[in-house]
């Protein structure tokens, strides 16, 4: 009796998501299981690195911040989690890229001995048609093509999420640890495969049980987090829909995507944000609004 309540109690978090990725995968001993999944080959140390927000030089240039960077075995590893694919994932991959290795890169060391560079980007999503052409599939992994970024500094992985999850290992190995991991980022709650690969998986079912346990301090941050990303989540859609048509000028499309965004409890900065319109311009356009719901 006492384990099927323990079983009721038992709530998977999306580990997959910006906080919890953070914690889990800064962890050494998790960062290590991770590692050894992917490349098939012994940790012999390992050191999380702290800063990785990647600073421009230049006063209005961009400084992306990594989710995870860490040294092991002599190799820098970078494990990134994107969570919102977009057509321009490759380029913005590129552009990571060029910043860590400037920020490796010592003045007067030969371009020889830069440290070499390991990156591993999980996506909640399908890579596009475009970016196919700069990557070859290996099993459930696609590699850049070394001639985008060198022979021997850099190697970059993406990782597909929902292929696994879709798969439900009826063609992928449920014995391979690295799609044990994969799978643990979107379980949900009562998966009969989840609970599976946490009988075969020590580190999965560890991981599981910690982000099933939070103070009340770590709750409020992850529901703060969460209201954060459903605004950037909500700008970016935005943003794409403009891509695809929807021009800044029409007034009537801006009207309404402002109206929804107040609906949906967004503040007045974060809808000026999404709308390019100032304060005063977003706060007269819900003055007509309602004062025309109202006649």
């Amino acid at each position: 009796m006492n384990i099927d309540k323990k079983k009721e109690k038992t709530i998977y978090i999306d580990i997959s998501k910006d906080y919890m990725f953070k914690k889990i995968f800064n962890t050494p001993k998790y960062l290590k299981a991770f590692y050894e999944a992917m490349f098939k080959e012994p940790v012999v140390k390992i050191e999380i690195l702290e800063g990785t927000e990647l600073v421009s030089e230049s006063i209005n240039g961009k400084s992306p911040v990594l989710d995870c960077l860490s040294i092991v075995n002599d190799v820098v590893f970078h494990l990134e989690m994107q969570n919102k694919v977009t057509k321009d994932l490759m380029k913005r991959i590129q552009f990571y890229v060029c910043a860590l290795v400037s920020r490796l890169a010592k003045k007067g060391q030969k371009y020889g001995e830069i440290t070499k560079v390991r990156i591993v980007w999980l996506i909640n999503g399908k890579i596009s048609k475009e970016d196919k052409i700069y990557v070859d599939k290996i099993d459930r992994v696609w590699r850049v093509r070394q001639s985008l970024v060198g022979d021997d500094l850099v190697e970059i992985y993406i990782i597909e999420i929902p292929k696994v999850m879709e798969d439900k290992f009826k063609t992928y190995d449920i014995n391979d640890k690295l799609n044990q991991m994969i799978y643990m980022l979107k379980a949900r709650k009562d998966d009969e495969i989840m609970e599976r690969i946490k009988e075969k998986n020590g580190i999965v079912k560890e991981i599981v049980e910690t982000v099933s346990m939070f103070s009340k301090e770590e709750l409020e941050q992850i529901e703060m987090w969460r209201q954060e990303e459903q605004e950037r989540a909500y700008i970016a859609d935005i943003s794409l829909a403009r891509e695809e048509g929807i021009e800044q000028g029409e007034e009537e499309k801006v009207k309404q995507i402002v109206c929804n965004m107040y609906k949906k409890l967004f503040s007045i900065n974060t809808i000026c944000k999404a709308v390019n319109l100032s304060k005063k311009d977003v706060e007269n356009i819900l003055k007509r609004d309602n004062r025309e719901d109202k006649l």
